[in-house]
């Protein structure tokens, strides 16, 4: 079975980008195809293969595939156009069998303990989270997020604004509910750890599935301290819980929104991953500094404070905003 992750990415590749790529060498079973307009300064792996184009061309070829104006003016609106990838790329994977996308803020463990084939084939689509997806390659697959779901063609809307809709997880009327709509075979996969981002420990996030067509989802965020440790090609959440190290293996570790520093070895085949830096170890073990420090956090703790009070403005601007309109011009703070 021939499995390919499509990943578009314009900008700066993150610190860690070197150790993605040592991941994704540790998957042979896998392939990766990563469109950017970089300068590759990388040796890529056999199994990942780059194309160079720059970004008005992917948007030419983007808005060469729909019969509507699109709005593609800034990367991060990729997102919402990541269903579709098996549509517009659908020359680089006629001989694969399920295609998907991945973010790079991923260090991938082993994933084929997680994803035996066997297991794979019995589902349409393996993933409801927009870090690391697969789909199926069927003709009628690739074109499902065209489907209609409530009598709305939801994608035009979503593909011809500049607003993010979160398309690719659970926004309104996203493509996990076009797959529940049209029953297809939906495989929930959650064996990661997700890194909350805001909050200057680690700790890992779960998206509780919607119940309701019309929902979100919650974020249940553990309250246990977190590490990230690689460990010859497998990935570990390492929590601590009244002193006593636990160590559960994922198929990936997902390091959203973090700045990295890496401070590892390049011949390491053991990091641990701290809040703010990538270690080389030896044994696991989280040095008591960190724990320490880790601990600190807990009282003092920017990140979280800094999201709290983002949220508050954002319910006070939305809250005011009818009482605030008239005297906006007046003002360009309002």
């Amino acid at each position: 079975m021939k499995i390919i992750f499509i990943v578009p990415y314009y900008g700066e590749f993150p610190s860690y980008f070197d150790i993605f790529l040592k991941s994704c060498a540790n998957n042979p079973d896998y392939d990766w195809l990563i469109i950017s307009d970089g300068k590759q300064n990388y040796s890529f792996p056999d199994n990942v293969r780059y194309r160079n184009m720059p970004w008005r061309k992917l948007q030419k070829l983007f808005r060469s595939k729909f019969d509507f104006e699109i709005s593609l003016e800034t990367p991060y609106k990729l997102c919402d156009f990541k269903p579709a990838y098996g549509y517009i790329f659908q020359e680089y994977i006629k001989d694969c069998d399920y295609w998907g996308y991945c973010d790079i803020d991923l260090i991938f463990g082993d994933l084929k303990s997680f994803l035996p084939e066997g297991k794979i084939r019995k589902f349409d689509k393996v993933g409801h989270l927009g870090h690391m997806t697969i789909y199926r390659n069927t003709n009628e697959i690739n074109h499902l997020f065209m489907s209609a779901i409530d009598g709305c063609v939801q994608y035009r809307e979503v593909f011809s604004s500049n607003r993010i809709f979160v398309f690719d997880e659970w926004g309104e009327r996203s493509i996990n509910h076009i797959f529940v709509d049209k029953r297809k075979k939906v495989w929930m996969f959650n064996e990661y750890f997700d890194v909350y981002p805001y909050d200057d420990n680690f700790k890992k996030v779960v998206r509780k599935i919607p119940d309701k067509k019309e929902s979100y989802g919650k974020d249940i965020i553990e309250k246990e301290i977190s590490f990230g440790y690689i460990e010859n090609g497998k990935s570990f959440q390492l929590s601590y819980k009244k002193g006593v190290r636990h160590r559960n293996e994922a198929a990936y570790i997902h390091l959203q929104k973090r700045s990295m520093e890496v401070l590892a070895n390049d011949l390491a085949t053991k990091y641990l991953l701290i809040p703010d830096k990538i270690i080389s170890t030896e044994d696991g073990y989280v040095p008591k500094k960190y724990l320490w420090k880790a601990n600190f956090h807990r009282l003092f703790n920017i990140r979280k404070f800094e999201w709290e009070a983002k949220k508050i403005i954002y319910w006070f601007v939305e809250k005011t905003s009818p009482i605030r309109h008239p005297f906006r011009k007046h003002n360009e703070y309002l």
